[in-house]
């Protein structure tokens, strides 16, 4: 399901400092939850106020509210479509292993989005970026590296 993810009441930092809007990277969240509305808002505020801090304006959210981690799923494709055919240079997700748990799809999502010039962001990594998914592409290194 696809939201507009709550206006925030202004655009600055922690800080207090004004966050120059017309700098800021175009960004999407993907949200995999079943919780209820009132807290899928609270956690929409929470991802949008950590993306504006990065520079990141998220205005947009898919809500994947199934119980499937499988790539090959409805929300996925509507993910993909939105990443393919919109001007989108982030994309927000609470942890990479919302959007699949086979490790394998996961890797050749990231270097499609990593292709489409999308870079993916996670709220569990202390919002870091997801680097380099291409050191994964060997079949040994995901055997080794890729349950971390």
């Amino acid at each position: 399901m696809r939201v507009k993810a709550p206006k925030l009441s202004d655009t600055s930092n922690s800080k207090g400092e004004l966050i120059m809007t017309d700098k800021m990277m175009e960004g999407r969240i993907f949200l995999k939850t079943r919780k209820a509305d009132v807290n899928v808002e609270k956690m929409l505020n929470a991802i949008q106020m950590e993306a504006e801090q990065h520079g990141i304006m998220a205005e947009e959210a898919l809500i994947d509210r199934g119980n499937s981690r499988d790539l090959d799923r409805d929300c996925i494709g509507e993910l993909l479509d939105t990443l393919l055919s919109e001007d989108v240079q982030a994309l927000i997700v609470m942890q990479v292993g919302d959007i699949t748990d086979d490790i394998h799809d996961l890797v050749q999502f990231m270097l499609d989005a990593e292709a489409c010039g999308v870079a993916v962001y996670s709220m569990d990594l202390d919002f870091r970026k997801w680097n380099n998914p291409g050191r994964y592409k060997s079949e040994e290194n995901l055997s080794d590296e890729g349950d971390n």
